[in-house]
């Protein structure tokens, strides 16, 4: 009973990482072709397995690891491939049994990788048990042996309990044989065999159900309405993005820590936008909230203007693929540099001066402002030195009702549904 409520604990728990411990495991694999061999063969090595001390991990480091390993191994050197993934502990969460099972040192904490909640407690349970079972069989075999030799000394000359002295000792060697042997058989046959693997849960992010501050006008509908619609259009995207397989090798977070709202981009039926083919994310956040690089990758700062609704800009650019943030106040470090992920990269915005007025012309031609510019104080000019200001021009504000950060996802140049590898 305690183990089966450790377990509904941790379920509950999970999605959180307030017991987390993160670790990044910087991950190089090798494929190489031994000779003589017509198969490849991929070996995984991880942190300082590979990576010399003192030197940053990178593909180049990886590919020159790999092509040493393979020439160590006697095989031709074919392929190397490096990711960086954060592995959480999540400490605290571990059952206690009732009754110790001798040797047992206890179980593992779980832990969550890519976004995967592994839970080891039942196989580790189970194995724990399977052991302890093999030292008392063990135990009784050599009991059963002793009393048939103790049995084969007393019989004197009677050829009936001699006879049964030495069946019951080959019957212990036997069961001692098959006890022992099946492991090593099942081991040689195939190690998977032998393992009981950890219960693999998917994480599934909360969603904010507060509608967030829009680009352009409202919809025409009732605020009730409204609401209900968006909630059940996301659960619908949401679905429809769970379904379907993230196809870069590492997904990407959050840009300002908090889930994304629910809003009319879920809303089914209005145009250009489909539950099931998601454009773009709002997160609903104060002015001046901080935002952080989604994951480790280039980073490229835009300053605002009349060519498009965006406002001040920021791109991170990771594994094929940018991310793209709107309604930026400002930026913080230099544009183009490597950051990684969760590094501080700019300031949320989305405040419009009082008494602006849309550029002519381009994007900005059939945007409807009405209710957008209404915010007072001291104007932006420089969103490249972090300036005390309340308010922003319409071009670096970009078109929006109030301050919140707008995410486009792109692969390849293509737009692409953002919660597929949102995690």
């Amino acid at each position: 009973m305690r183990l089966a409520a450790a377990l509904t604990f941790v379920f509950l728990l999970f999605p959180s990482s307030a017991f987390a411990e993160v670790t990044a495991i910087h991950e190089c694999v090798c494929t190489y072709l031994p000779n003589a061999a017509t198969a490849e063969v991929n070996q995984t090595f991880e942190n300082l397995e590979w990576v010399p001390r003192g030197e940053t991990p990178n593909g180049e480091l990886c590919q020159k690891f790999c092509t040493s390993y393979a020439a160590g191994a006697g095989g031709t050197f074919t392929s190397a491939a490096y990711s960086l993934r954060e592995e959480e502990v999540f400490k605290g969460l571990k059952p206690v049994l009732g009754v110790d099972i001798p040797g047992f040192e206890g179980f593992q904490d779980p832990v969550r990788v890519n976004g995967v909640l592994q839970v080891g407690f039942i196989g580790e349970y189970i194995a724990a048990i399977y052991r302890w079972l093999i030292g008392i069989m063990a135990v009784f075999a050599v009991i059963m042996i002793m009393v048939g030799g103790i049995q084969y000394m007393l019989q004197g000359g009677s050829q009936q309990g001699v006879t049964e002295a030495k069946q019951r000792i080959t019957n212990a060697l036997v069961g001692m044989v098959i006890l022992l042997g099946s492991y090593t058989l099942l081991y040689t046959t195939n190690p998977q065999l032998t393992l009981l693997n950890a219960i693999r849960i998917k994480a599934v992010d909360s969603i904010d159900s507060t509608l967030s501050p829009s680009e352009g006008p409202a919809v025409a509908s009732s605020t009730t309405t409204a609401i209900g619609t968006a909630l059940q259009s996301c659960k619908d995207a949401e679905q429809a993005a769970y379904a379907r397989t993230c196809p870069l090798s590492q997904t990407y977070k959050s840009p300002v820590r908090t889930s994304y709202s629910c809003n009319y981009h879920f809303r089914a039926n209005t145009p250009n936008y489909d539950s099931s083919k998601m454009r773009g994310l709002d997160y609903a956040v104060p002015w001046g909230t901080e935002i952080f690089a989604p994951q480790n990758g280039t980073v490229l700062f835009k300053k605002g203007s009349a060519s498009n609704r965006c406002g001040n800009q920021i791109d991170v650019i990771f594994d094929g693929a940018i991310l793209s943030m709107c309604h930026v106040k400002d930026f913080i470090g230099e544009s183009g540099r490597i950051v990684k992920q969760g590094e501080a990269i700019g300031h949320s915005g989305g405040r419009c001066c009082n008494g602006e007025t849309k550029p002519t012309g381009g994007a900005w031609a059939t945007a409807n402002i009405s209710g957008t510019c209404t915010y007072s104080g001291t104007p932006c000019a420089d969103p490249f030195s972090q300036e005390s200001c309340t308010c922003q021009p319409i071009e670096q504000s970009g078109n929006t009702t109030g301050p919140h950060v707008h995410t486009t996802f792109k692969i390849a140049g293509d737009v692409f549904d953002p919660l597929v590898c949102l995690r």
